[in-house]
């Protein structure tokens, strides 16, 4: 888990600093995160590169929120686990969870 939430954290100080370097124009001395700022200066540029780089962290920020709730749905399973004594099959059947991403879930509950 600890693995996870340093990813989700590193995601996040991207976005932000995506979303600071989106919003402030041309002007990207206030990026903290150098290879971010010199690898999407050129995006600036023009419109269209801007139009690039929001769809960009559209995209990006859609995935952190996917992540962020597949992992609330994986607490709430070993939370109903533990305390109501239910089964992985039991938690995934009362959540309603179900196709791609009972897999997906489960096998992310099983590693170690």
């Amino acid at each position: 888990m600890r693995g996870l939430q340093k990813e989700h954290s590193f995601d996040i100080f991207i976005i932000s600093n995506i979303s600071s370097f989106v919003n402030h124009k041309k002007e990207n001395s206030h990026i903290y995160y150098e290879p971010l700022a010199e690898g999407v200066r050129h995006f600036k540029e023009t419109e269209k590169g801007r139009d690039t780089m929001c769809e960009s962290f559209e995209r990006l920020a859609d995935k952190v929120g996917d992540l962020r709730v597949e992992q609330t749905k994986i607490d709430i399973i070993k939370l109903m686990m533990k305390n109501m004594k239910c089964t992985l099959e039991e938690a995934l059947n009362a959540l309603e969870i179900k196709g791609k991403e009972r897999a997906v879930i489960a096998k992310r509950l099983q590693k170690p």
